[in-house]
C-alpha cells in the first residue's frame, strides 16, 4: 500500500509537496538515505535507472521529470511495476496542471490542491465489501448505521442491489464501497455476478435458529461460487427473544460471527471497527487487525428493542 507521497526538487533537495495517506512515516534518514542511493546510482551509470530502492521496510518508487522528483513510498512486497504506472500517471497530470499554472488559468494558491485532488486518483483504491442475507435481516439497516444515519422504522425491500461509498471508513489509501444485496429469492439468481470483484463479504443474519439455518445456505451458496473469500458473519437482532449468542452462531457456521443491534446507533463505532479491521486482515496488515469482542457490551442488547422490532 502507498503510505507516502514526495515531490522534491532535486539539484536542492527542497520538498515541494507531501502527503502521508496512512500511520507510516518516512523519517529525515530514511529520505535522505533514498536521496544519498539515488545520487550514488545516477553516478554509477550516468542515468536514473528504473528500479524501486529499499530502505528499511519501505520501498521508494520515483520518477524524475527535468529536476523534479516524484516519490511514492509504499510497502516493500507492493508490486514497483504498479506503482511505476501511478507515478507516470501523476506525472503526466502534473505536466498538464503546469501548463494550466503558466497560462494563467490555474491560481498559484489553487496549484497543489489540485495536485492532490489529482494524487489521490492516483493512489486511492475503491475496495468492494458485500452485504448479503435474507430479506428484512437488517442489511440496509447496518449500511445506514456505517454511514451515521436514522435507522428505518420499517422494512422497505432493496430493490436488486444498494451501493455506497463510505467516507468514514476509508482506510489508508483504500476507499471503502459497500453493496447491500437484495435479499429477496427472485434477485438471489443475480448475486454471482455481483460478487464478482467483492474484496470482502459480511454475511448479515438474523440471530434465531431458523435465521442462522438460512444463513448457512447462503453461506453454502457463496462458498461456490467464489474461492478464497474473506468473509464474516454479522449475528444481527441480538435485541430479540431467543437470540443465539454470536460464539454460538460461529461455531454453527464455521466463520466468525460478530454480534450486532443496527437498529442502535450506539453501535455504529463497532461496526466501523469491524470494518475497519476486515481491511486490514485482508490487505495484511497485522498491526491493525484488531477485531472487536464478538458480543456486545451485555446493557446494549436489548436497548432498542421496545422502539423498533424486527429490523
Amino acid at each position: 500500500m502507498i503510505h507516502n507521497v514526495f515531490v522534491i526538487k532535486y539539484s536542492t533537495r527542497e520538498i515541494y509537496f507531501h502527503k502521508q495517506y496512512w500511520h507510516y512515516t518516512v523519517s529525515n534518514y530514511q529520505l535522505r538515505q533514498f536521496l544519498s542511493s539515488l545520487k550514488q546510482l545516477q553516478k554509477a551509470t550516468g542515468y536514473f535507472p528504473s528500479m524501486p530502492i529499499y530502505i528499511s521496510d519501505a520501498q521508494f518508487v520515483y520518477y524524475l521529470d527535468g529536476d523534479i522528483l516524484f516519490v511514492f513510498v509504499s510497502n516493500s512486497n507492493d508490486s514497483p511495476t504498479l506503482i511505476k504506472e501511478r507515478v507516470l500517471n501523476l506525472v503526466r497530470y502534473y505536466r498538464k496542471l503546469l501548463k494550466e499554472y503558466s497560462s494563467g488559468n490555474v491560481q498559484q494558491s489553487e496549484f497543489w490542491k489540485k495536485f492532490e485532488e489529482l494524487l489521490d486518483e492516483q493512489v486511492i483504491t475503491k475496495l468492494k465489501v458485500s452485504l448479503v442475507g435474507e430479506g428484512g435481516v437488517g442489511k440496509t439497516t447496518l449500511l445506514r448505521l456505517i454511514r451515521g444515519e436514522t435507522p428505518p422504522t420499517k422494512y422497505i425491500p432493496t430493490i436488486a442491489v444498494g451501493i455506497e461509498e463510505v467516507e468514514a471508513t476509508r482506510y489508508g489509501t483504500y476507499s471503502i464501497v459497500v453493496w447491500d444485496f437484495a435479499g429477496q429469492e427472485r434477485f438471489r439468481r443475480l448475486w454471482r455476478l455481483y460478487f464478482k470483484g467483492s474484496d470482502i463479504v459480511f454475511l448479515v443474519c438474523e440471530s434465531t435458529l431458523r435465521g442462522v439455518m438460512a444463513a448457512k445456505q447462503i453461506l453454502d451458496f457463496i462458498r461456490s461460487e467464489v474461492v478464497n473469500l474473506h468473509l464474516w458473519v454479522i449475528a444481527n437482532k441480538q435485541d430479540l427473544p431467543g437470540a443465539l449468542p454470536p460464539t454460538l452462531i460461529g461455531k454453527i457456521l464455521g466463520v466468525k460471527a460478530f454480534g450486532m443491534v443496527a437498529t442502535d446507533p450506539d453501535n455504529r463505532e463497532r461496526i466501523l471497527q469491524i470494518l475497519r479491521s476486515a481491511v486490514a486482515e485482508y490487505i495484511g496488515d497485522k498491526k491493525k487487525a484488531t477485531f472487536p469482542p464478538v458480543n456486545l457490551p451485555a446493557d446494549a442488547k436489548r436497548k432498542y428493542s421496545m422502539k423498533v422490532k424486527n429490523y
